[in-house]
């Protein structure tokens, strides 16, 4: 499972399992989401870089940077 960016191919976590996909997003994410900074404020970046525990925080996560920018196209692959 990965979650990526269809439009840039940028890889935001990868796990074989939810759980993995999620540990994975949750030890990256601060670092990966740093654009955020660029676009909105310190509030919204520290919102979605909180720490998931479940695949529905991460999808509703995902559809929040997806409507951030026209940029993003971002999946789960599964």
């Amino acid at each position: 499972m990965k979650v990526r960016n269809l439009l840039d191919g940028t890889i935001y976590a990868v796990g074989n399992t939810e759980e993995e996909l999620i540990n994975d997003w949750n030890e990256n994410c601060k670092k990966n989401l740093e654009w955020i900074l660029e676009l909105d404020t310190e509030e919204t970046y520290n919102d979605l870089t909180d720490e998931l525990f479940r695949m529905e925080n991460l999808e509703d996560a995902i559809d929040d940077l997806n409507e951030m920018s026209d940029n993003n196209n971002i999946i789960i692959e599964k």
